[in-house]
Parts: structure tokens; C-alpha cells; sequence
């Protein structure tokens, strides 16, 4: 999986928050056997990545570069998730361009996110985009933080983490299908967590929350079901 734009200014798009560090990937080296898994956001491939100049400011109308776009149309071919993440409305949009041209889509993802819907945060996808994502067999994963599933008002009057997180999942599946539900807890990032879910051993409150309005069969594919199924069809040459 590969998240094109996650806090860094890149080669690729520019980042909606940026910090002075600056990774750049040589899309002909993706091609590596085996390589079916790949996050920007941290400094493991470093035989992969050259450093960039900082750039100040905050551009969410930029789209991708030109190697952006390569790197995109490769990333498709060979079988790596693309992750639309923190990437602006206009690189999405060219995502969604380069995938409806392949003779076959590809699923794509928003690996922690919430939805423009509930939250107006343009790093959220539009109902429009959920039917997309749904299409091509993709998934959302609901991130575990307030910031991004509610307005600013609510976010003060509501502390019901899970009621949050319950609620975008029903809005994903109201739009594009349960099919497109997934969970993105962002626990390694920088989200600060649900007052009612504070780390991953408290995941049982979540199933104990979502049944409440989804079945157990659709809790399943909630929990991880969606999740592989994406894995296992985005890996596929």
C-alpha cells in the first residue's frame, strides 16, 4: 500500500500539512520481486528515497506531478494498493482518472479517514467518492479520532468516540455499500484517540458498538473481512 501524500512535501504531490522533510520514490524500483506493500510516511526504503527542499505553505488545489502520475500508473499495473490519504481533492482526482482508464480498476483505498459528510475536512471523501471507491471494490477505513469524523461544534458536544465512528461507518454503507467499510484506527499516527476507545485492547467495545446497527455478518467484514478482500484483489497481477 502506498500513501502518496502523508505530511511530507514529495515528488509526488504536495502534502496538505507540510513538515521540512522530503521523500522522493524512483517509481522503475517498485518493480522489485516481491514488493507488495509501501508507506511514504516512513524512512524504511531509504535505498528508495532521495530528501527534497522544504516547501512552506498549504496548496490543497495542487494535483500530482507528472512523476506522480508515472508513479501512480505503475503502482496499478504491478499490484500495489494506492492509498488516497491525506492526498488533496485534485491528486485524488487524478487517481481517479489514471485508474478508470486501466481496462480494469484497480480497488483503491483511504486507509484512516472519515467523511466529508459528517466532517467538512477536505482530506475526507465526498459521498461521490465513496460510490468510487465502492465501484471499484475499495475500502475506507474509519479513522479512531474526532477531529476527522465530526464538525467542530460537535466534536465539543459529543464524546462518544464509537457513536462517531458507528455513525460514519452507517454513512459509507448508506452511499456505497458495507462492502466499503473498513476500520483505519490510525493508532501509530498522530490521532488522539476516542475518550471511549483509548488503545487496541479495547477493541471488543467496537464490535459490542457496531452490532448495535450492523449484523454480524456485516461486523465481519467491518473488522477485517473488507480489508483482505481489498488486499488480496489490489495485490493481483
Amino acid at each position: 500500500m502506498v500513501t502518496l501524500a502523508h505530511w511530507y512535501p514529495n515528488a509526488f504531490t504536495n502534502a496538505t500539512y507540510p513538515i521540512p522533510r522530503a521523500m522522493k520514490l524512483g517509481p522503475g524500483e517498485l518493480s522489485v520481486g516481491g514488493m507488495r506493500l509501501v508507506d511514504l510516511r516512513v524512512g524504511v526504503l531509504d535505498a528508495l528515497i532521495a530528501t527534497r527542499s522544504f516547501q512552506p505553505g498549504r496548496d490543497m488545489s495542487a494535483g500530482l506531478t507528472r512523476h506522480g502520475e508515472t508513479l501512480v500508473e505503475e503502482l496499478l499495473e504491478i499490484g500495489i494498493v494506492v492509498d488516497l490519504t491525506h492526498c488533496t481533492p485534485a491528486a485524488r482526482e487524478d487517481v481517479y482518472r489514471i485508474n478508470a482508464a486501466r481496462a480494469t480498476p484497480r480497488p483503491l483505498v483511504f486507509s484512516h479517514s472519515g467523511v466529508r459528510a459528517l466532517c467538512n475536512e477536505l482530506n475526507n471523501p465526498t459521498d461521490e467518492e465513496i460510490r468510487r471507491i465502492a465501484d471499484w471494490g475499495g475500502v475506507i477505513g474509519i479513522i479512531f479520532g474526532n477531529a476527522w469524523l465530526t464538525d467542530v461544534q460537535r466534536r465539543v458536544d459529543q464524546p462518544d468516540g464509537l457513536g462517531l465512528l458507528v455513525e460514519t461507518a452507517d454513512h459509507i454503507r448508506n452511499v456505497g455499500g458495507v462492502d466499503a467499510v473498513g476500520l483505519g484506527s490510525d493508532f501509530d499516527g498522530l490521532t488522539d484517540p476516542f475518550d471511549d476507545l483509548k488503545d487496541s485492547s479495547e477493541f471488543p467495545r467496537v464490535t459490542q458498538r457496531l452490532l448495535g446497527r450492523f449484523s454480524e455478518a456485516e461486523v465481519r467484514q467491518i473488522l477485517g473481512g473488507n480489508a483482505r478482500r481489498v488486499l488480496n484483489d489490489g495485490w493481483s497481477r
